[in-house]
């Protein structure tokens, strides 16, 4: 079969290292901390494809995701020792809610 378009999204936080804080961002404690949107800069970013593959033309809301991660990468001006991160992604399932909310699977 034909290869998913491989999209590539921002990576989005606060920075930790020294170089951010000359910056102005806020930093995060180092459990994570209580980050404010205010000091989120753009810290790397994700390159990635997503497809659906149904069951069956009769249960097309059945069927098998896949997520093809090509890369992560991280700008090192924010993120110290980039070269050692070992990230991971999480995925969850929604159904669609009330008005344009979400209801999320736990």
């Amino acid at each position: 079969g034909q290869e998913p378009l491989a999209i590539s999204y921002n990576i989005w936080g606060n920075p930790t290292n020294e170089a951010g804080k000359r910056k102005g961002a806020a930093a995060g404690s180092a459990a994570g901390g209580d980050w404010s949107s205010k000091g989120m800069v753009c810290l790397g970013e994700l390159n990635m494809s997503i497809s659906w593959s149904p069951t069956s033309i009769r249960k097309s809301e059945e069927g098998q995701l896949m997520i093809h991660v090509n890369f992560i990468k991280f700008y090192s001006m924010y993120v110290s020792d980039y070269y050692k991160i070992n990230p991971w992604i999480d995925v969850f399932m929604s159904t669609p809610g009330p008005g344009d909310s979400r209801l999320w699977a736990q």
